[in-house]
């Protein structure tokens, strides 16, 4: 009988052993995971925050209105919302910009170093309602859309 209880005791310390490791293995990992993930967005977010980000849309705002950001123009402000900061799948780092503080006058953007001089680029990839008539107009009026 005393065998049996240390066979049994051995078998739980094993068990507790493999169970711990298990554990801290897992552990590592999900914290890996976690630590990689806050520095992808804070990547991002430095990205989209930049000087250069910055630049790159109010130039795209003064293509479609050349008196934008100012008391003349139609689009008056702009704020990116930080809460849609996302890592484009094909690359890049996605995000809405939204225009004059109404959430029905936006543009979503993503921003892409995929060239050869590593040179950030704003490329556009859907608007609202609101924005495309900007657009609109200013297609209508005979200016090329492409950015140069």
């Amino acid at each position: 009988m005393n065998s049996g209880v240390r066979r049994r005791r051995k078998g739980f310390l094993i068990c507790g052993v493999i169970g711990s490791l298990v554990c801290a293995i897992l552990g590592g990992l999900v914290l890996t995971y976690i630590l990689h993930e806050k520095q992808e967005h804070d990547y991002m977010y430095s990205v989209v925050t930049s000087n250069e980000a910055k630049k790159l849309i109010e130039n795209e705002l003064r293509y479609v209105d050349s008196a934008a950001l100012t008391s003349d123009g139609e689009i008056k402000s702009y704020r990116i919302d930080m809460d849609t900061i996302e890592h484009n799948p094909m690359g890049g780092i996605m995000v809405d910009i939204i225009l004059n503080n109404d959430p029905e006058m936006d543009m979503s953007v993503i921003f892409e170093k995929d060239n050869p001089e590593e040179k950030l680029e704003l490329n556009l990839m859907s608007m609202s309602e609101k924005m495309d008539k900007l657009y609109q107009r200013k297609e209508v009026s005979g200016e090329s859309l492409s950015n140069e």
